[in-house]
């Protein structure tokens, strides 16, 4: 799952990832939300790999 959060001029964006067997968060932050989503989706790709 995916949340794109506005953080005043940036966005930030959190993928929550099941990895060795637990559940950890990637975050990342950037200047425009059309990048922020682009990068969730290449992560919730990822995720299904």
């Amino acid at each position: 799952m995916a949340t794109i959060t506005k953080r005043g001029n940036s966005y930030r964006a959190t993928v929550s990832l099941y990895k060795k067997g637990e559940y950890k968060r990637e975050t990342k932050t950037f200047s425009n939300r059309k990048d922020a989503e682009l990068w969730t989706l290449e992560m919730e790709l990822e995720k299904g790999r």
